[in-house]
């Protein structure tokens, strides 16, 4: 700035060239903001991402857009969290609608409060999982034992049918 100012002889002058200067960094701000905005308008959790990830796209964006001075509130970034994420989440983003504290959380509590809820999740569908294969493993030991052909009248005796006498 003051490579611009420094022939000048007067204040007056000085002051026009820095607010054209100012003028033209404002235009270039507006400009940088459009696609940050977009972006944060656009943005959604996908199935296959985590809370975490998910907070850190919306954060760092928000981040970029703070950059160049544009005012954009917490309550407005933890409503684009909340609203815009998978449908796993419905009945907590209720809870916390209903429990009518979401206007008192910071986005780090906020965060934090999902990421636990995906942790429980997780460990259910885990749990569920380790039922799923004892299940299906069981039933492959008693398919086992069905498998030899036993005949169900000889069952007592275990005569298998057909010709292997």
């Amino acid at each position: 700035m003051f490579e611009k100012v420094v022939d000048t002889t007067n204040s007056k002058e000085a002051w026009k060239i820095l607010e054209k200067s100012l003028k033209g960094i404002d235009q270039m701000k507006k400009i940088r903001l459009q696609p940050l905005r977009g972006d944060f308008k656009a943005l959604k959790m996908k199935d296959s991402e985590s809370v975490s990830d998910y907070c850190s796209k919306v954060k760092t964006i928000v981040d970029q857009m703070k950059r160049y001075r544009d005012e954009i509130e917490d309550v407005l970034v933890e409503e684009k969290i909340i609203r815009f994420l998978t449908h796993k989440f419905n009945y907590v983003v209720c809870v916390i609608e209903e429990a009518k504290y979401f206007d008192s959380m910071s986005i780090e509590e906020l965060e934090g409060s999902l990421q636990a809820q995906e942790e429980r999740m997780k460990k259910g569908k885990k749990e569920s999982l380790e039922q799923v294969l004892k299940i299906k493993a069981s039933l492959k030991d008693d398919r086992g034992f069905n498998s030899q052909n036993i005949c169900g009248r000889e069952q007592g005796r275990r005569r298998k049918c057909g010709r292997d006498y």
